[in-house]
């Protein structure tokens, strides 16, 4: 996860198929770059879809969504 600049995310939302996979308070450094990396196993084949939702106390914003294949 990366954004470029503005009013940091104090949370990180991340969702696997819509179901939410890690919820985690992050450090609101704004007006700086914010970035995030994470790492994670394969549970089982198939096709999974991801995306993240930054919250602060002015509002959200989401990444668009990417769909990962297992095979």
């Amino acid at each position: 996860m990366n954004m470029a600049g503005g009013n940091n995310g104090t949370v990180i939302v991340l969702y696997e198929n819509d179901k939410i996979v890690l919820y985690k308070r992050h450090k609101d450094n704004s007006p700086n770059q914010q970035t995030e990396s994470m790492s994670f196993k394969a549970k089982s084949k198939g096709t999974f879809k991801y995306r993240y939702k930054l919250l602060n106390a002015k509002g959200s914003a989401s990444s668009e969504t990417i769909a990962i294949a297992v095979n």
